[in-house]
């Protein structure tokens, strides 16, 4: 099906086991509209309008919703599989109790946004800007997340769970140089007027040191283990 323009859908309540599978929306205006139990499957909503929108217990698979505005929208047991959301606008939307896995977020938009109890799972948000949204718990050690924007005070990254690999592109978008140092040793240095201790133990291969990032993320540690 495919359902263009002409219909605007703007607060609409979509509920109760309500399917939509294969359908194509073309610049749609689903703002402020509410989708409470809903399936969505192998569809194209790419460009849409669902800014303010509400969505409860909705699962959304094999989709497409780049440069869907969904700023200002409130998310609630909501699950994102195998989907690309590319460009997409989700500045001021609040996230809760949801998951995302094998999805594009890439490009995308996510400024003052308020995530809690967010699972991600091999996800992609390569050149995703997340000004002044805090990623404190969240784990992005299976997603891609090279080329992030945050703000200049880079706190938004505190708290945040990154793989060992990850931190060299936090590293960098902090100005932090990577040093190469061979296993065994142990670096003692000053940062923030405290002492830090960062220990290599790979015996096989060199370790890099990218414990500063981490650090600077999570600073309840004195010390890091690589």
């Amino acid at each position: 099906y495919e359902i263009s323009a002409c219909l605007v859908g703007s607060e609409m309540c979509i509920e109760t086991d309500v399917q939509f599978s294969k359908c194509r929306f073309t610049r749609c205006d689903f703002s402020q509209s509410r989708f409470l139990s809903v399936a969505v499957k192998n569809c194209d909503f790419s460009n849409c309008n669902f800014s303010e929108s509400f969505w409860k217990q909705v699962t959304i698979t094999d989709s497409r919703g780049n440069g869907a505005d969904f700023s200002q929208s409130c998310c609630k047991e909501l699950t994102l599989c195998d989907s690309s959301f590319a460009y997409a606008n989700f500045s001021k939307s609040q996230w809760e109790n949801s998951a995302v896995s094998n999805c594009s977020f890439k490009e995308s938009f996510w400024a003052e946004v308020r995530l809690k109890k967010l699972t991600l799972a091999a996800s992609v948000f390569s050149g995703a800007d997340f000004f002044k949204t805090p990623l404190k718990d969240l784990d992005f050690s299976d997603c891609k997340i090279d080329g992030i924007t945050v703000s200049e005070t880079f706190k938004e990254l505190r708290g945040m769970q990154i793989n060992l690999l990850q931190s060299a592109d936090i590293a960098r978008l902090l100005g932090i140089k990577i040093f190469k140092i061979p296993a065994g040793f142990i670096l003692i240095f000053t940062h923030n007027n405290k002492t830090w201790i960062a220990v290599i133990k790979n015996n096989n291969n060199p370790g890099f040191v990218f414990f500063l990032s981490l650090i600077h993320i999570s600073e309840p540690t004195r010390q890091a283990e690589i």
